[in-house]
């Protein structure tokens, strides 16, 4: 029993070992996935994945999110006893053993774990968004799939769910960005292609990070608000300066642009 959020829990992962005190459970209905350790008397059960359910004109409530195939490579594998886990996964999970010539076209690591997963992208309305609690951040122009993964696990942390992308920022779903952001996709509303404007309209004040800006003070109202993220050459856009109703910075230990880096 790991409680109402994890309503029918089919799949089981034991860390590659069935034997292990240590283990996953995949909640289909909930879309969730738990942690659970039993070398303890009150074993210990954590929610460590929540998997954002789709909406879809086609039914009258959102649909739960779920990993519907994995393909697997002998060769490829980190470990080499796939065989014992299989039969403990959901078997409305197909699973499928490739040739490593067929994993190398669908793989752009040289050295992967030999799993791939398909699964379904959520796509959040964005009217939806802008009635929800959380706040957002907002990216303009950024190029680097490593630094956009290395944000969005940070927004997860902070629990800044709305990701708002600017027209030319890097794929959210770019490999590099999926591998970097570390299952951070799965608990964040992600809108590609969206005017800052829109976002303003809305009644969420608009915070633009820059080593010019001045602080935040206790005085003032950020019920809800949307932070921008300039890009790694220019920051952000003169536009969006003009749009923000406040320029911001951060004070640290050390002084340094609030721009991305180059480099993740």
């Amino acid at each position: 029993d790991i409680g109402e959020e994890g309503l029918i829990p089919l799949e089981t992962r034991m860390l590659h070992d069935p034997d292990s005190s240590h283990g996953y459970v995949g909640a289909t209905l909930s879309s969730n996935i738990f942690h659970y350790n039993t070398e303890r008397a009150d074993p210990e059960i954590k929610k460590v994945i929540d998997v954002a359910s789709i909406e879809v004109d086609f039914f009258p409530v959102p649909l739960p999110g779920l990993i519907t195939d994995i393909y697997y490579c002998p060769e490829k594998c980190s470990f080499n006893n796939f065989s014992k886990i299989k039969p403990y996964l959901n078997s409305q999970i197909n699973t499928k053993e490739i040739e490593e010539k067929i994993f190398n076209i669908f793989s752009d690591t040289v050295t992967s774990q030999g799993l791939i997963g398909i699964a379904s992208i959520n796509t959040p309305k964005f009217e939806n968004c802008v009635k929800s609690r959380f706040n957002w951040i907002y990216l303009d122009k950024v190029k680097d799939p490593g630094n956009l993964g290395a944000i969005l696990r940070s927004a997860e942390w902070f629990g800044v769910k709305n990701i708002g992308l600017s027209p030319d920022c890097v794929d959210p779903y770019n490999s590099k960005v999926v591998r970097s952001g570390m299952g951070a996709h799965f608990n964040l509303n992600l809108i590609s292609n969206i005017p800052l404007n829109i976002i303003k309209e809305n009644k969420i004040k608009i915070l633009l990070a820059d080593k010019s800006g001045g602080k935040i003070s206790k005085s003032d109202s950020l019920n809800k608000w949307c932070l921008i993220l300039g890009s790694e050459a220019d920051g952000a856009s003169s536009i969006n300066h003009l749009i923000a109703d406040k320029v911001i910075t951060i004070q640290a230990v050390s002084y340094t642009h609030l721009t991305l880096p180059t480099k993740a």
